[in-house]
């Protein structure tokens, strides 16, 4: 009994303020089995480091019930702190915490406004005046190489006055499927593109944003160590975090005036440069149904030819009209030899020159092109040696 008093260190300091040291209260009682417990009791008055000693080596071997009172007492986390102090700092860190989390989740959002704008500007790099006419210029290039291959094969069978009428009314019913296609539709004096009408007032100006300069505060330091100096610290800490991102919400504002200006841009690229073209290609069906009208009405067996193909040509030149104001260039040589990227092969032509290998027989239709793309290629017939 005695080893075990002696293995506890503090056992000789004094307990609180009855004077009693543990070794004294051990040694006069070591054993009273009644008295052990008065002794346990005593222990529980001592200093916190006496009752970390008792713990780890338990001076007396007592009732199960006096060990477990000895236990009892909660471990300090942090030297100087109780558990419960420990919790009540974990819920006063925490909601800053989750404070400054929120902040860097919003001020993120500029992501998606950047990755929008990016797009956007994207567009325009990759030649957004060309994709927007593109779709308009292959129903035109249709329907002129349509046009175009009537006259070219006009005289291959004799056509009756009744056909050659018959032909100039699908002319115009194939244009009426080429305004059903672009959606445009002709209201008395409104030409409606896109269920909208491209008479409205001209485009209003956005005045882009100027982004403020910004100036970081220094890191706040604590220097009072009491609950509610922490809750100062943390608070200000709040705000240090919200100023550095401050920067952030401004781009944003700016980014998203940009984002405007864009659309605003692509607004007016319609209606300064498609919505006229638009505007022509509707206003040009009256003038092909009066022009067919005056065809069918004076066609006789003598003009009947000149008449039908003399509107098949006016035709195929307004629409190359409408093509140059869309931006395409049409080219009706190209070369004699072909040309994979601009040449679309229809057959081969046998031939016994090997100088004649690769070389162009027959065109059946113009080259079409957007800038440096190639949107529609000349049919062709080419030469193959057989030796």
């Amino acid at each position: 009994m005695d080893e075990k008093i002696n293995s506890v260190p503090e056992a000789t300091e004094e307990v609180s303020s009855n004077n009693v040291t543990v070794a004294d209260v051990f040694v006069d009682n070591q054993d009273d089995e009644v008295e052990c417990v008065a002794a346990a009791k005593a222990v529980e008055c001592a200093t916190p480091a006496v009752e970390a000693a008792q713990c780890e080596e338990p001076a007396v071997e007592c009732e199960e019930s006096v060990c477990e009172a000895a236990t009892e007492a909660e471990p300090a986390v942090v030297p100087g702190a109780s558990v419960e102090e420990i919790k009540q700092l974990l819920e006063l860190i925490a909601p800053h915490l989750a404070a400054v989390r929120n902040q860097i989740v919003h001020y993120k959002e500029k992501d998606v406004n950047i990755t929008k704008a990016n797009k956007i500007m994207q567009d325009y790099r990759e030649g957004f005046e060309e994709k927007m006419f593109k779709s308009v210029a292959m129903e035109l290039i249709s329907l002129r190489e349509s046009c175009r291959k009537t006259v070219r094969e006009f005289g291959m069978r004799q056509l009756s006055l009744d056909e050659y009428k018959k032909y100039l009314g699908f002319l115009v019913y194939d244009y009426e499927d080429l305004l059903v296609n672009l959606n445009i539709v002709i209201d008395g004096d409104k030409v409606i593109y896109n269920k909208r009408d491209i008479s409205e007032a001209p485009v209003s100006k956005i005045t882009l944003a100027e982004i403020e300069e910004q100036t970081y505060p220094e890191l706040p330091e604590i220097t009072d160590y009491t609950f509610e100096g922490i809750a100062n610290y943390l608070a200000s800490v709040e705000s240090y975090y919200d100023s550095l991102l401050k920067d952030n919400a401004v781009r944003d504002r700016a980014i998203g005036t940009y984002i405007d200006h864009a659309a605003l841009y692509e607004q007016g690229v319609y209606q300064v440069m498609l919505y006229p073209v638009i505007s022509r290609i509707a206003r040009f069906y009256d003038k092909l149904s009066a022009d067919v009208k005056e065809c069918v009405e004076n066609l006789t067996e003598d003009n009947a030819g000149e008449l039908y193909c003399g509107c098949m040509t006016r035709t195929a030149n307004a629409l190359e009209g409408m093509l140059n104001e869309c931006g395409v260039l049409i080219d009706e040589y190209v070369s004699d030899s072909y040309e994979l990227r601009k040449h679309r092969l229809l057959k081969t032509v046998p031939t016994d020159d090997p100088a004649l290998n690769g070389r162009i027989v027959k065109r059946y239709c113009d080259l079409y092109t957007m800038g440096n793309e190639v949107i529609y290629q000349m049919k062709v017939d080419v030469y193959k040696a057989t030796t």
